[in-house]
């Protein structure tokens, strides 16, 4: 049993920080600890020592790997068979186990320990990983993962994990009660309103990578040589996006999700709004190729 080794011995046995894996080509910049709950930086790329196993995983000294391993060896040599990236995987489970461990501290005057918290992050990545290739498997991907935290039934399921959990399980052990049902209220009554379920950030981001190829596109037509006059109608039509994206969106709901803003530039009538949105800013025209002119 794991939990009945001393860390000396885990360290020694596993052996998986070795100097010389540090070295695995250059670094553009210095790496943070891949401990989740460690938030040191190195000084100089290639202070920090890698997983001796994946030669990936970075970690400050000793006692930040010890702590990961839990985790890290569910992930460590590819063996993460979600098609969700490591990356992101650890990501939904840091924020899970904040966000749950803030609603139990808030509810409760015993707080819930670092240990509590390293023990439920690992048995949380292995449950996610179940959950996305099993029951949820709508959800593993990329482009989808996002929308799982906006479904009543994966919260359901995230509730129940947490009430098993300890510290957690004293004050989830009663949210979960009914968690589900008054998710798919709320959600019903954002279908029916105005609002979006996505937010307003992401919708930016997306569109801001729109203005970002229009931008170099228009650019190379034009050739006025006036880059400030182009920098200012470039936010100009970064906001103008946004907000016929979001008027698009509302008319449109089943676009309003991470998985149907990858697909909404498919829609010819999204695409044809878009065009004259670009036109408009830059003031330019769009020939029958779909080519922008002066």
């Amino acid at each position: 049993d794991y939990d009945r080794i001393d860390d000396d011995d885990i360290f020694n046995a596993l052996t998986f920080m070795d100097k010389e894996c540090n070295k695995d080509g250059p670094q553009l910049k210095p790496r943070e600890c891949g401990y989740y709950n460690c938030d040191k930086k190195e000084q100089m790329s290639g202070d920090f020592n890698l997983c001796s196993k994946c030669h990936k995983q970075p970690y400050c000294g000793k006692e930040c790997q010890v702590r990961d391993w839990k985790i890290h060896k569910l992930l460590c040599c590819g063996k993460n068979k979600t098609d969700i990236e490591d990356d992101t995987l650890l990501m939904i489970m840091e924020l899970m186990v904040k966000n749950y461990a803030t609603t139990a501290d808030a509810r409760s005057e015993i707080k819930i320990t670092s240990r509590q918290k390293d023990a439920a992050s690992a048995a949380l990545l292995k449950k996610l990983m179940k959950l996305f290739t099993g029951e949820f498997s709508h959800f593993n991907s990329q482009q989808a993962v996002g929308d799982a935290g906006t479904n009543p039934a994966f919260s359901q399921a995230l509730a129940d994990f947490f009430a098993q959990q300890p510290g957690y399980d004293k004050v989830w052990s009663v949210l979960r009660v009914g968690y589900r049902e008054s998710l798919e209220k709320k959600r019903e009554a954002v279908s029916r309103s105005n609002t979006l379920t996505l937010n307003e950030s992401v919708i930016r981001g997306a569109c801001e990578e729109i203005a970002k190829h229009s931008t170099l596109t228009i650019g190379n037509v034009m050739c006025d040589g006036d880059s400030s006059r182009n920098l200012s109608k470039h936010h100009l039509l970064i906001d103008a996006l946004a907000e016929h994206t979001k008027e698009f969106l509302k008319e449109h709901k089943e676009y309003d999700s991470y998985a149907g803003l990858q697909k909404v530039g498919y829609n010819p009538d999204y695409m044809l709004i878009i065009s004259k949105v670009i036109c408009e800013v830059y003031e330019v025209e769009m020939d029958e190729e779909g080519n922008f002119t002066t």
